[in-house]
């Protein structure tokens, strides 16, 4: 969905590009605790609420720039904002994958041009993309087994599981 794509976009890459900076300055333990509760509100949240005010909505995708320009983990916080705004799961998952690449792609740059990262690191990570293709394809295989009712029910619980994971 390229009107919901623009729209997450316009909000989380402003956030992002806060988010790589304050990588720099704020401790990794402290924002992984701040991440897993604000994970287990949000599950909780669209667990039992999936729609958002529009405002709400706003600041969440915000936040989860944020997120993802520290951790690299705010799509998590912006699927369980948006996954009830999609026409069907496929629409979701394949404007997700656009938006998630559009995020690291920011993110990369912005770490390589504060010397957050040395590009040597980034090299000892070239096998990552055999078993990232394999858990998409079967994420894929899986999505079409399940009804969409089941689909965004698993996407709260799974932001459950994280925030309490991150949380422990």
């Amino acid at each position: 969905s390229k009107k919901e794509y623009f729209s997450m976009a316009k909000l989380s890459i402003p956030g992002a590009i806060i988010g790589a900076l304050l990588f720099n300055y704020l401790s990794s333990e402290a924002l992984l605790k701040i991440l897993a509760i604000f994970l287990l509100g949000l599950g909780i949240k669209s667990f039992f609420e999936p729609k958002f005010k529009s405002n709400f909505k706003n600041l969440l995708l915000f936040i989860s720039g944020i997120i993802h320009g520290v951790f690299g983990l705010g799509g998590v916080v912006a699927i369980g904002t948006m996954k009830d705004s999609f026409a069907n799961k496929s629409q979701l998952r394949v404007t997700f994958a656009i938006f998630f690449i559009t995020l690291n792609f920011i993110r990369a740059i912005q770490y390589l041009i504060q010397s957050t990262v040395d590009i040597t690191e980034i090299i000892k990570f070239w096998w990552i993309p055999a078993p990232l293709y394999c858990a998409i394809w079967l994420g894929h295989k899986v999505h079409l087994k399940i009804s969409e009712y089941l689909f965004k029910k698993g996407i709260s619980m799974l932001l459950l599981t994280a925030g309490i994971f991150f949380l422990i």
